[in-house]
């Protein structure tokens, strides 16, 4: 009995966990041909990567497109990034901006941040700062540390929502908590200036040793104003 293009992308899966890329890319190969939206987008990164057969970009970009149109939320964002890029097609910001944003709705964290980095430079879309914080604030409420970092610097300088420093520092401590040095180094700002919560050294001095301890520069600086390293 045939296996279906389903069990066909599930072994390829399987080969490609055993680092075996040219039956991988075998596999993956049939089930994108009968239609497979999971299978096209396994072609692609195959084609994309080079795994079990020679690197082509163009080839890569049409099997995303193929599993995009089909709604594969990693196709959408690589596809996205295909035309931003201008990797086996032409660049296109405003297609890129398409495709993120589908990514975008359907949840996937980096097309959200993706998106709002774009609406935050005016790349491909109209820039609007409401929109790169709604973006931000999606990504950061599923925990990215990135995004709640520029969450937190949305609410410091009201852009694209009210000014609030309370809500500044909470979106800080939960970048600064996952380990993003900027966050550590402003969220001893905050507890040094009482920016958002009470005036508090021992805080501000562990959060400014944390964040040095990445290397940034002016969390070091911190320290040495303080007289401490």
């Amino acid at each position: 009995m045939e296996k279906t293009a389903k069990e066909l992308n599930a072994l390829g899966e399987e080969y490609s966990d055993k680092d075996e890329n040219e039956k991988a890319f075998e596999c993956f190969l049939k089930s994108a041909k009968m239609g497979d939206a999971d299978g096209q987008f396994n072609l692609a990164c195959c084609y994309d990567f080079g795994l079990g057969v020679k690197s082509d970009e163009k080839e890569a970009f049409k099997w995303y497109k193929k599993s995009a149109e089909l709604g594969n939320v990693d196709a959408q964002i690589n596809l996205g990034a295909c035309y931003a890029l201008g990797k086996g097609v032409e660049e296109n910001p405003v297609k890129a901006v398409f495709w993120y944003k589908k990514s975008a709705d359907q949840g996937d964290v980096t097309a959200q941040i993706n998106l709002a980095m774009c609406y935050q430079s005016g790349y491909g879309v109209e820039k609007d700062d409401k929109q790169s914080f709604i973006w931000f604030l999606r990504a950061g409420e599923q925990g990215d540390s990135d995004a709640q970092y520029n969450v937190a610097l949305c609410y410091n300088l009201g852009t694209g929502v009210e000014k609030n420093e309370a809500e500044a520092f909470k979106w800080y401590k939960l970048s600064a908590e996952q380990g993003d040095m900027f966050a550590q180094y402003s969220l001893g700002l905050c507890y040094e200036y009482a920016k958002g919560t009470e005036k508090d050294m021992i805080e501000a001095v562990k959060w400014y040793r944390r964040s040095a301890e990445c290397g940034y520069e002016k969390a070091i600086e911190a320290l040495d104003a303080l007289g401490l390293k």
